[in-house]
């Protein structure tokens, strides 16, 4: 399995349901999208993102198959203007 987490900071807090309502709306749009978790930040400590993306993959094809999906794309562009930064992590895990 190929493990993708986002992290969002966004420019304001109270946009943080709109950005995670968005990210769960890719869930069956996205053939080779495996699982999705959605999770919106509740404590605010001072190092904590506001939202984090973690999906799963059968293979790196079916991550760049939904990179470039036209679903992705169309949250990835409405997203976009909230986020003030993102941070990533992927690899490789056995199922």
């Amino acid at each position: 399995m190929f493990h993708h987490v986002v992290m969002f900071t966004l420019k304001a807090k109270n946009e943080r349901h709109v950005v995670a309502t968005a990210l769960r709306r890719l869930e069956g749009s996205v053939p080779t999208l495996e699982t999705i978790t959605v999770g919106v930040d509740t404590l605010s400590s001072p190092r904590a993102a506001d939202v984090c993306l973690i999906t799963t993959f059968e293979t790196l094809k079916g991550f760049e198959q939904y990179q470039s999906h036209p679903e992705h794309i169309r949250v990835l562009d409405f997203i976009k203007p909230m986020v003030d930064k993102s941070e990533v992590v992927d690899w490789f895990a056995s199922s």
